[in-house]
């Protein structure tokens, strides 16, 4: 699912001394040449889905291929030593729903490959993050979950050194993951006490059950990326707003039921985070993990995506007379008239003789600390002229909306979130189902 936090992270005081050459770095998008990272994000139905690639940052390409195919796609080359065998290449595999390895039973949603090279003197690998059940299937051939087409994923690339994958086991043991493959000899991972427990299948028994580590993008300029986890015997608290569905990657659509990538941007800063799942309040107490990294450009794209719902100061307007299109919103809903709810609301915020109306909102203007489970928002609006049968019932997401007789007034907080405002004509003899 697509998201939105405000987020504080801190940034690393010391650097790593990472060396790579440029044979198992990550691949560019039709597998011609070597890049620092590179993210692949597939909205719902897309069959190629949108690629951000280290050294065109400014803008998403489209994807080189359908990821059904088993070579061409955008993930083909970073894929290599996974799908099919090659020399010096090993890797452990990672996913609560793993390829052909039915009824695994895991609160865990992290799913990704480390991978490395055994040649020797090389200090070189590469991490993959992603949402995608069941996949990669290890060195059995290339084969994408058909049934995941229709959903969209995140599929993220960073090339690293191998000496940094202790502190990424660190943290994938609190992560709980269910490693379904691992190929790396003992004799690449000496001394790498957090990787042998990830081999094994270890989890954290002992604190500290939340932990930060920091790792580096191998790059001409290396990029901060900060790994919080926390294991199922620790909570988390979290300030996170959603991103009204639906919005555009690039151009190619995708929404909030169909989305399975779970992702946020930093309010206000430069960091986007790739999270393992939606840290609903439901699983507070569940392992987590979230990979966050420090680049402008890559937020910049991700942050363009989430603010495509809220800020709307029209909003789009569909109405019986034209039911074929949605149409510009007429004005700013802040101004005091002419948007598109300006005349509805006429006889609700100013006085009119013959109109009557009941309010109800759970946050209702002006009376504070309401407490109350219902979430329930409109008015009921009827003629008191003689002979008259008319009414109108308005229902809308509006907090605070809209004030009773004292003049318009948009709540300000409002035109950073997405709403929905309906009115309906009715008879007014049909306010008694209503109510």
């Amino acid at each position: 699912m697509l998201r939105r936090s405000k987020l504080t992270v801190l940034s690393l005081s010391f650097l790593l001394n990472i060396t790579v050459s440029q044979n198992l770095k990550c691949k560019n998008n039709n597998d011609a040449g070597n890049v620092d990272w590179v993210i692949l994000y597939k909205g719902p139905t897309q069959a190629s889905g949108k690629v951000l690639l280290s050294t065109a940052p400014g803008n998403w390409e489209n994807g080189a291929a359908a990821l059904t195919e088993p070579r061409g796609h955008s993930f083909a080359g970073s894929l290599t030593g996974v799908v099919t065998n090659e020399a010096n290449i090993k890797f452990l595999a990672y996913n609560n729903v793993p390829p052909a390895v039915p009824n695994v039973q895991t609160k865990s949603n992290t799913k990704g490959v480390i991978i490395v090279s055994t040649a020797q003197g090389a200090n070189e690998g590469r991490w993959i993050v992603h949402t995608v059940p069941g996949f990669p299937a290890a060195k059995t051939g290339y084969s994408w979950p058909a049934a995941e087409t229709a959903k969209g994923h995140l599929l993220i690339c960073m090339t690293i050194a191998e000496t940094q994958i202790n502190a990424i086991a660190s943290s994938l043991i609190r992560a709980e993951p269910f490693v379904y493959y691992n190929d790396i000899p003992e004799s690449e991972t000496a001394g790498m006490a957090d990787f042998k427990k990830l081999a094994e299948g270890q989890t954290a028994t002992l604190p500290p059950f939340t932990i930060k580590h920091s790792i580096k993008i191998a790059a001409a300029a290396p990029i901060d990326v900060h790994i919080y986890s926390k294991s199922a015997k620790s909570r988390y608290e979290r300030n996170i707003r959603l991103i009204k569905s639906p919005v555009e990657i690039a151009g190619h659509p995708t929404n909030i039921e169909a989305d399975e990538s779970n992702w946020i941007v930093s309010e206000p800063g430069n960091i986007f985070c790739f999270m393992d799942k939606p840290y609903a309040k439901s699983q507070a107490a569940e392992p987590a993990m979230a990979v966050c990294i420090d680049k402008d450009t890559i937020f910049a794209r991700f942050n363009a995506i989430a603010a495509q719902g809220p800020a709307q100061n029209t909003g789009k307007l569909l109405a019986s007379d034209v039911p074929g299109n949605w149409m510009d919103g007429a004005r700013d809903v802040t101004q005091a008239a002419g948007h598109s709810f300006g005349v509805i609301l006429t006889d609700v915020v100013g006085n009119n003789v013959n109109v009557k109306f009941l309010a109800y909102n759970n946050v209702p203007p002006g009376i504070p600390n309401v407490k109350t489970k219902s979430n329930s928002k409109g008015l009921i609006m009827i003629s008191t002229a003689v002979n008259v049968n008319d009414g109108a019932w308005i229902v809308h997401t509006v907090p605070g909306f809209p004030a009773a007789k004292t003049g318009y007034s948009w709540p300000e907080a409002e035109i950073a979130k997405g709403h929905l405002l309906i009115c309906m004509t009715i008879a007014e003899t049909q306010i008694n189902t209503v109510g």
